[in-house]
């Protein structure tokens, strides 16, 4: 970090003096000139005022030319190797900058595309060939296959949160996708590689992962229970939900819900109540509230989570999520949800409005 620096600053250095020496050199080429138009005897002065702009001024233009040229070049390289480019890999590949972002959604588009069409040859090619020589790829492209629900980009599903980095190890990102198509919301987790320099073959898709929503919360539950060492599959669709699992997706995420039949509390209702008692349990014991309808512990999350259903807002359900300290304990926090959106700056707790 510290060269890094050193030479930024360096290269800073570097450009003011370029720039001090061709803006004097062309004060002396003016000058130069000026001079010797007035004095058409010509005078030994204006001469050498313009040689000394021109080799002042030199340098400058000489380093812009240069680096005019290598950029053009770059460019031209770039843009054969862009058109014999017939892969999503090896369009990034050909890239002298991919932005991670855009990334993603290229990454989704080029797949689902693919998918939707059934085209699984194209599928396969966008996806990073360390991947694809895993001898067990061809296998998870065929059962990825027998449960995709198909028609995924028809579904117009909405990027729902993402990430990306860049290390030794390359640059990497990840993107989430969700909609809403007939009964069921769909999830679709997408992983990928954009640069990797020496290791072109860890650059495309690295992992793909379509759920429905009751087996994403069932995916979710296992995977904190496992304490994040639940393996992640690199390729899978999985909407066959074992048994008769009911899931909301509340605050953008899945959970496996109990619609016990009752009638939602009111969002002032539920105020009232977390203003009164200081515990779940306590609240619970008292007749306040039910059993929570919804349940996740996070291993990576200090708090508990529970959830109740609110009477809906314009048509679309809303949720109170409840933070405790520990099982059923301590009321620390609550906020009101739509199905993809945790509102934190609307909080049920007069107590912490307050200290806000």
């Amino acid at each position: 970090m510290a060269f890094v620096s050193g030479f930024l600053l360096f290269l800073f250095f570097i450009i003011i003096v370029l720039a001090l020496a061709f803006f004097g050199g062309l004060t002396f080429l003016i000058v130069g000139i000026i001079t010797k138009k007035v004095n058409k005897k010509g005078k030994v002065f204006p001469v050498v005022s313009i040689i000394i702009g021109i080799l002042l001024m030199a340098p400058a233009v000489i380093s812009v030319g240069c680096v005019a040229t290598v950029g053009g070049v770059s460019a031209i390289k770039e843009q054969i190797a862009l058109s014999k480019a017939q892969t999503l890999p090896e369009t990034w590949i050909a890239k002298d900058y991919v932005d991670s972002r855009a990334a993603g959604s290229e990454a989704y588009i080029a797949a689902i595309t693919a998918a939707d069409h059934r085209d699984i040859e194209t599928f396969k090619e966008c996806f990073a060939l360390s991947v694809r020589r895993d001898r067990d790829f061809d296998d998870a492209v065929d059962a990825f296959f027998e449960e995709y629900p198909g028609r995924i980009m028809s579904m117009g599903l909405s990027p729902s949160g993402g990430a990306s980095d860049r290390s030794d190890d390359g640059a990497h990102g990840s993107i989430a996708y969700l909609g809403f198509s007939g009964d069921n919301w769909y999830i679709v987790s997408l992983s990928y590689c954009t640069e990797h320099e020496g290791h072109d073959e860890d650059v495309g898709i690295t992992s793909l992962v379509i759920r429905d929503l009751g087996t994403q919360a069932q995916y979710n539950i296992a995977y904190n229970e496992s304490g994040g060492t639940l393996e992640k599959p690199y390729l899978l669709c999985d909407t066959d939900v074992e048994g008769e699992i009911s899931a909301r997706l509340i605050g953008n995420a899945a959970i496996i819900w109990n619609d016990d039949g009752r009638d939602p509390l009111s969002k002032d209702e539920m105020r009232e109540i977390l203003d009164t008692y200081d515990t779940l349990q306590d609240a619970i014991d008292a007749g306040a509230l039910r059993e929570p309808q919804g349940a996740i512990k996070y291993y990576n999350h200090t708090g508990y989570y529970y959830f109740y259903e609110l009477e809906p807002e314009d048509g679309e359900p809303r949720y109170v999520h409840i933070v405790t300290s520990e099982p059923y304990g301590n009321i620390g926090s609550a906020y009101y949800c739509t199905p993809d959106r945790t509102l934190y700056s609307e909080s049920f707790n007069s107590q912490e409005d307050d200290e806000g």
